[in-house]
């Protein structure tokens, strides 16, 4: 369990830093927002590994988000973990990046 200890330490401190928190594809690319896969992924890594604590300490801020934000009218899920209004700089720049470059779904 040492390992597995270790690595969920590691992949909880390469979560985002900010007011949502979660996880991207690469951590270090502040430019690519969470995303709703990696949080999927974190969750089952928590879960399976005993940590249930994490998932709400960890996770709950980023599910509100997508629930409040991502979710359209025909039942899809948008997977960028970005709220839809009040964002801050970093925030509009990731949305602007969606749409130009990374996709918005």
């Amino acid at each position: 369990m040492e390992i597995i200890d270790h690595e969920i330490k590691y992949l909880i401190d390469k979560r985002q830093k900010d007011s949502i928190g979660g996880w991207r594809y690469f951590y270090d690319v502040k430019e690519i927002a969470a995303d709703i896969d990696d949080l999927g992924q974190m969750i089952q890594v928590l879960i399976n590994s005993n940590n249930k604590t994490f998932v709400e300490k960890y996770c709950e801020v980023p599910i509100k988000v997508v629930l409040n934000n991502n979710l359209n009218k025909d039942g899809s899920i948008l997977t960028w973990i970005i709220p839809k209004e009040n964002l801050n700089e970093l925030q509009k720049k990731q949305v602007k990046l969606n749409k130009t470059k990374w996709g918005e779904s």
